[in-house]
This record gives C-alpha cells, sequence and structure tokens, in this order.
C-alpha cells in the first residue's frame, strides 16, 4: 500500500505526530505492526499490514526522537541500548482499546525496535 508510506513521510517531521498517526493506523485495523531496522545513515521501518509490508525510510535524528517517544510510552529506559528491553502501554480513543507491546535488541547501529498492536 504505497499511500500508506506517502502519508506517514508527510508526517514524519514530528515524531509525536508520526507515533500518533501510526496508532491511528493501528486502531483502524490497517496496522498490526512495525519494525525499525538501523542501518549507518538511516533507519528503515518496515510496516506490516494487512497486504504486506511497506518500507519508510527515517533520518538518524528523527529515527532517536521515534524511538524515545515509544519507549517513554512503554516504560522502558530511554539510555539503555545494551541490552533487550520490553514493555508495553494501553491506549483508548473513540471507545477502542489498543494493547502495544514494545520490543527493543541491540544491533551494530543502534537497535532494533519491534513494536505490535493487538485489541484489548
Amino acid at each position: 500500500m504505497p499511500e500508506l508510506a506517502r502519508y506517514l513521510e508527510i508526517i514524519e517531521p514530528d515524531a509525536n505526530a508520526l507515533v500518533n498517526a501510526l496508532l491511528k493506523l493501528a486502531e483502524s485495523g490497517l496496522l498490526s505492526a512495525f519494525c525499525v531496522v538501523p542501518s549507518e545513515d538511516r533507519a528503515i521501518v518496515l510496516l506490516t499490514e494487512r497486504d504486506g509490508r511497506t518500507r519508510l525510510s527515517l533520518e538518524r535524528s528523527r529515527r532517536a526522537a521515534l524511538l524515545a517517544k515509544l519507549k517513554k510510552l512503554a516504560r522502558l529506559d530511554v539510555a539503555q541500548r545494551r541490552r533487550p528491553q520490553r514493555g508495553l502501554f494501553r491506549t483508548t480513543s473513540d471507545l477502542k482499546r489498543l494493547v502495544v507491546s514494545v520490543a527493543t535488541r541491540p544491533a551494530t547501529y543502534g537497535e532494533i525496535v519491534r513494536v505490535r498492536f493487538r485489541r484489548a
């Protein structure tokens, strides 16, 4: 679904707006999970949708802001990058409840973050 990646690229500059957009997509059922995989100068966000996967590229500074926001929401240690961490948080809007699971693990160029959404 290329229009999904285009939609998220429009919102991309602000980490809060990007997280909110991802949560709205999960609430609507379009997004079930996503993974942030770092590379040397960028990060690739793999969005798992009903139809398959979509790639979205993030700059290094935006990746750091996105990961910090997700870690704060899941009550993980923001400074810890060398150990795997797991956490979750719940969100409610328009009478829809989501449980968001956040898992991190170390990688060569930072950390890999896997986020899964499920209905509460």
